[in-house]
């Protein structure tokens, strides 16, 4: 698959594509949808399948005091794009001269001239151009006048909730990783790498990865039943998210540190996923290290249960 940053830095227009538009914020039930019909369209039309999103996310220029964190990575987004065999992501900078952009101007000017879409595969709530005057009607008059047809994917519901990545986000606020996992079609994860530590935890017997979390939503703040992907199997693990109070009685910062079940790794510099699967209990101060020990012992005999269920 080519990643491409931005339509300028395409050598030179496409002679056709089927092209999906969207944030694709995490990647979800709903998103894989639309890029089923990318996929299915670019089959059809015999030209290559196309995803054109946007970096940073427009949340994070429009309205920058919402101090938004997206869902995932963008890196992420094109590993997963490149899973499902799309054949070109083009990232396109979100920028206040891109938001300034009519509609049609953004189509015409944009769209059509770079990658000349036979096909455009959208959500139905899809908004673009300057104030997001664009709409699907918008979409498909321009259709109908630069010579590609529009296919508007209806939402995708599941228990009666319509998938979207603002329900995601709630979901991993109120500590329910497996509401997350379910409409993601995935486990929710935090990607970072491995800080050095103080080495409490290894000197205690817990040895942890720790790692600080910058830039994409966190879980609400507690102790997590997890695990965490290594050399092709699932290791079992236990993640407390937040500020690690007994210690950092001070602290402000949201840090991640997982200890992984009976595995004795040297992680320190290594990039890590952990994957979030279920809350067990809120983070809390303990008056002694003596009493921290004993309640994470208890933690990680709460994951085995859980994962012997």
């Amino acid at each position: 698959m080519k990643t491409i940053r931005g339509l300028n830095a395409l050598p030179q227009p496409l002679s056709g594509s089927c092209l999906a538009l969207g944030n694709f914020d995490g990647l979800h039930l709903g998103h894989q949808a639309l890029i089923r019909g990318v996929l299915e369209g670019a089959k059809r039309w015999g030209v290559p399948s196309v995803v054109l999103t946007f970096d940073p996310h427009p949340v994070q220029v429009l309205r920058p005091e919402l101090e938004f964190k997206p869902l995932f990575k963008r890196d992420d987004l094109v590993h997963q794009l490149s899973k499902w065999g799309v054949e070109m992501v083009i990232l396109e900078p979100f920028t206040p001269q891109l938001a300034a952009l009519s509609a049609e101007d953004f189509v015409k000017g944009r769209l059509v001239q770079v990658l000349h879409p036979k096909e455009v595969v959208v959500g139905q709530d899809f908004a673009f151009g300057k104030g997001r005057e664009g709409r699907i009607e918008t979409l498909r008059l321009l259709g109908s006048t630069e010579g590609f047809e529009l296919f508007a994917v209806p939402p995708v519901m599941v228990d009666g909730q319509r998938v979207s990545s603002s329900v995601i986000r709630e979901a991993l606020r109120m500590g329910q990783p497996e509401k997350a996992a379910l409409l993601l079609g995935r486990p929710f994860k935090v990607t970072a790498k491995v800080e050095s530590g103080a080495g409490r935890g290894r000197g205690l017997g817990i040895p942890t990865a720790n790692m600080t979390i910058r830039d994409v939503q966190i879980p609400r703040p507690g102790v997590y039943v997890s695990q965490v992907p290594w050399e092709g199997k699932s290791l079992p693990a236990v993640t407390n998210v937040g500020i690690a109070p007994t210690f950092n009685s001070k602290s402000t910062g949201i840090r991640l540190e997982t200890h992984i079940l009976d595995q004795n790794l040297h992680l320190s510099g290594v990039q890590l996923d952990v994957e979030f699967i279920s809350y067990l209990r809120e983070e809390r101060r303990f008056d002694s290290v003596q009493e921290l020990v004993v309640q994470i012992r208890q933690d990680i005999e709460a994951a085995r249960k859980f994962r012997t269920k």
